[in-house]
């Protein structure tokens, strides 16, 4: 028989899906997918990189999967900041992670948000914004921002489900980011390409 706190677990898990979808069904090109990330995926975003030291931000955490890694992996929740844009992942995101740090608003805006909170630049921003869906002119804003807010050793880790690369290359030449392809990762669904990106020396 499962615990109170397994069966919960459960039941959260079986209704991610659900919630994911119709979020999808609204807002498709931010959202960027049907189905939330899974945990072949998270491993793969955090491997090697985590625990670290320094701020680690989170840019589109969505139901939480990815935040879920980072924390299982060392980062501290004081640590940690989670960007998220639409209000009702917001929501539900506060509830999950009480202790860790929530921005609600547009990631182009996220220098602001660190000066707000007397934050430093990142060592590692972890994103999982479809940046092929999203308005050019607001994708670039967007890179730009992250650019400006990761330190020079620092690290961009962002996935894709295209053979492109997830960053437009002249959005990350703009930014002064490097990319490189990591791994595939043929066991989430759909499969995923995970890609760093690396401030230019």
């Amino acid at each position: 028989m499962l615990s109170p706190h397994r069966f919960a677990e459960s039941c959260r898990k079986a209704a991610q899906p659900l919630f994911f979808l119709r979020q999808f069904v609204e807002s498709p090109k931010a959202v960027g997918s049907f189905v939330p990330s899974g945990e072949h995926l998270a491993e793969a975003m955090v491997k090697g990189l985590v625990p670290c030291e320094g701020l680690v931000i989170e840019v589109g955490p969505g139901t939480g999967v990815f935040t879920r890694r980072l924390l299982a992996h060392g980062v501290s929740p004081e640590n940690l900041l989670l960007v998220e844009f639409h209000a009702v992942f917001a929501s539900r995101l506060r509830k999950q992670f009480p202790k860790v740090d929530l921005a609600e608003g547009d990631a182009a805006d996220l220098q602001a948000m660190l000066s707000q909170r007397g934050m430093d630049k990142a060592a590692l921003i972890v994103s999982s914004l479809p940046f092929r869906n999203i308005p050019p002119d607001a994708a670039t804003r967007i890179v730009m921002a992250m650019g400006q807010s990761l330190a020079h050793d620092g690290t961009l880790v962002q996935f894709t489900y295209r053979l492109l690369p997830p960053i437009a290359p002249e959005d990350a030449e703009r930014a002064g980011l490097v990319g490189s392809k990591q791994e595939f990762v043929l066991a989430n669904f759909p499969p995923a390409f995970v890609w760093h990106y690396h401030k230019r020396k």
